[in-house]
């Protein structure tokens, strides 16, 4: 295809839909189109501020014009220009330039150099930054491999994940000094990374971050300096500085967190700048680089020491706890909280040592076995993950605090989240006297005695609510009183027959006279749905249930509501058939993974058991329209929050959500789960690479099907 005319009627053209026609010189535009223009066969906007779609054929060079104010994602996607003149003060979309045939960018200079932007770009040799750049993002520049030499300006102040990962031959002079945060993989694989003739990376001082394999197999570099502030380097599983075979020493402050051998390959020096000298009034400090030519530099700062930080990790650390159970350090670094805290930041939690109220790594890891089965005793592991995410989670880290219980007994804090429950239990709740590990009952209520008003299942409650059941426990008065004064009208699910948003979905009849008012809705099921035969679960078709029991039969006939009656109660724990088991052929689609969909949808797998065919027919005619996780690779809410033109597009309908994915996403390589990264699971697996080449859906299915399993890293 080498031409394509857009007609008057088009109101919107998605990104990417040109990005394999390699033979297309032109692109035109009806010109009562109100939506899209072209000029030169380059598709545009109505007025001409964003550039939607550069053809994949045209070559040479291009100036973009000065009107355009935006590149689309995708816009030069697989393109053969060779040369962009000028992108100055535009905004680079996602995928821009990815897979072009770019050799030069003479002036780049957009505020932020969106994710993907020149990704693939196999022939990029040069490019030549303006100084209003502050942000170069995920993958920006990964798999350049012909690009060299590089100043980056030092308005930087964020490199992003695989940012500059597999340029083996770049080499750049230094890091821009406003640099804060050098993220995950930043620079991973650069082979010719070496800075200056010293082979020196002298990392700027107002860097705070360094993530996993920032400077993986970087086998140039000989030297470190470390500035003092750093507040997080990645110290477990993926080093900074994994594999990085040519270095010999890092220049640090005593104390700070680059003080530990164990973030460097075996045998780095660790080397320290010159103590503070109390006697004057400035301190010395002498890098490796000065070192070399007995140069000494003067600084005003009076502290090696890394400042407590105002935020969840500073917030679990209790000097008292660390003073009052580790005589040893206090012997030899005095009590000073915060030389206190750097020891146990760099040291004493990987040691397993006690200096929280709200975390304990040892009880962490043997009372969350999920976490345990991943971490095993790596105590820092555990502390990471849980300052990362788990603390957010409501996980339960310390036998002195429960999150859940604490929120639960106080109506002030009911709606803080995990890390701000922390923040008021250490800086006010516990001199509050505030009880944050059991349940209190101020005055003890009269115990329900109901169970159940036919429907409600006590257990099946507890299963699908484990919120509800870690806090009340299993008894079923209990649990059926929680239901009726609360969880009903938040929606909650409280039986295989009844699921309320799965009620409205199959009764829209219902929803346009309820809404959202949940007690209505439930009341409506009671008085009427189940009289009217009517849907309300996945689990449940009552005309199923009836035809597949004839016991049932002889004892309600057709009083349709004890059907439902029974198989809430009963037939759900005796396994009942009560949905069609017409067994498909198929076992998946290649995404959909029937033990994932088992492990993550324990209610389904309870009803239907662990059969792989049965599991891909209930995903098909039920779960993805209900926007059931199925896979490693895909998460419907996770897909739609990475992709918000989806989320534009489709809103909440799973099923067109899910046949996007499968259509588009993955051949773009969307991110549609926190657990896989396509770039990432490509760059890591050679055998992969071999096989696959650039078909990017089979990386998704081979990880889906087989990597998921096999333990392949793909994050």
């Amino acid at each position: 295809m080498e031409n394509v005319k857009i007609p008057s009627t088009v109101t919107n053209i998605g990104k990417g839909v040109f990005s394999d026609c390699h033979m297309l010189n032109e692109i035109s535009v009806d010109t009562n189109n109100s939506n899209y223009c072209s000029d030169g066969g380059v598709l545009y906007s109505k007025d001409k501020t964003k550039l939607v779609c550069f053809p994949g054929g045209k070559t040479g060079e291009f100036d973009i014009p000065e009107n355009v104010k935006e590149i689309y994602e995708m816009a030069f996607y697989g393109s053969r220009i060779s040369k962009i003149v000028s992108i100055y003060q535009i905004d680079i979309g996602e995928s821009a330039f990815e897979k072009s045939y770019l050799k030069e960018v003479s002036c780049l200079g957009p505020t932020v150099i969106g994710k993907r932007a020149f990704m693939y770009c196999d022939n990029l040799e040069s490019v030549i930054f303006d100084d209003v750049i502050t942000n170069i993002d995920d993958y920006a520049f990964c798999d350049c491999y012909k690009l060299e030499e590089l100043y980056i300006p030092d308005t930087v102040t964020r490199i992003g994940r695989y940012a500059f990962s597999g340029c083996k031959n770049l080499n750049i002079s230094q890091l821009p000094n406003q640099l804060e945060v050098i993220d995950f993989a930043a620079f991973s694989g650069c082979m010719s990374l070496s800075f200056n003739a010293l082979d020196c990376l002298k990392v700027p001082d107002k860097v705070t971050y360094i993530g996993g394999w920032a400077f993986k197999e970087c086998t140039a570099i000989r030297g470190i300096e470390m500035p003092r502030n750093i507040t997080y380097i990645c110290s477990s599983g993926n080093l900074p500085f994994y594999n990085c075979k040519a270095l010999e020493w890092i220049c640090c402050y005593k104390g700070t967190l680059p003080d530990n051998k164990s973030l460097y390959p075996a045998g780095v020096e660790i080397e320290y700048y010159e103590d503070f000298d109390e006697s004057t009034t400035e301190a010395t400090t002498e890098t490796m680089t000065e070192k070399s030519t007995n140069i000494v530099e003067a600084t005003t700062e009076s502290t090696t020491l890394a400042p407590i930080p105002n935020n969840l990790s500073g917030w679990i650390f209790d000097k008292d706890i660390y003073r009052n159970n580790n005589s040893d350090v206090v012997s030899a670094l005095g009590d000073d909280e915060k030389v206190l805290y750097n020891h146990w930041l760099n040291n004493g939690i990987a040691e397993g040592r006690t200096g929280s109220y709200v975390f304990d790594a040892k009880y962490y890891l043997d009372n969350n076995s999920d976490v345990k089965a991943v971490f095993g005793d790596d105590y820092k592991a555990a502390y990471n993950h849980y300052i990362s995410g788990d603390c957010n989670e409501m996980r339960v880290a310390s036998a002195e605090f429960n999150p859940n219980i604490y929120k639960a007994n106080y109506s002030d804090l009911a709606n803080l989240t995990g890390e701000q429950l922390v923040e008021h239990y250490v800086k006010n709740g516990r001199a509050e006297g505030r009880n944050a590990t059991t349940l209190i009952k101020s005055e003890e209520p009269e115990k329900p005695t109901q169970t159940t008003d036919g429907i409600f299942n006590a257990g099946y409650y507890a299963q699908v609510n484990s919120d509800v059941a870690q806090i009340l426990g299993t008894d079923e008065a209990t649990l059926f009183a929680h239901f009726v004064n609360y969880g009903m009208a938040e929606g909650r699910v409280c039986s295989p027959v009844y699921n309320p948003n799965e009620y409205l979905e199959y009764n829209s009849d219902v929803k346009s006279v309820f809404g959202n008012d949940y007690v209505a809705i439930y009341n409506h099921f009671l008085n009427n749905g189940m009289n009217e035969g009517r849907k309300a679960s996945s689990l449940f078709d009552v005309a199923v249930y009836k035809a597949k029991n004839s016991d049932l039969q002889q004892a309600f006939g057709d009083n349709t509501a004890e059907y439902y009656k029974h198989f809430a109660n009963f037939g759900y724990n005796e396994g009942r058939t009560a949905v069609e088991e017409n067994k498909p052929v198929a076992k998946t689609d290649g995404i959909f993974n029937a033990e994932y969909y088992a492990k993550v949808n324990t209610d389904v797998a309870q009803a239907l058991g662990t059969d792989e065919a049965t599991l891909f027919a209930h995903f098909v005619n039920y779960g993805m329209a209900e926007g059931r996780t199925c896979s490693p690779v895909y998460n419907p809410n996770e897909y739609l929050e990475y992709n918000s033109d989806v989320k534009d597009v489709f809103g909440n309908n799973y099923v067109a959500v899910y046949n996007h994915f499968l259509n588009n996403g993955m051949n773009e390589g969307r991110k549609a789960s926190s657990l896989f990264e396509l770039a990432v699971y490509k760059a890591n697996y050679g055998d992969l690479r071999d096989a696959f080449g650039d078909n990017n859906a089979e990386y998704y299915k081979h990880f889906a099907s087989h990597g998921y399993k096999e333990g392949r890293t793909a994050v």
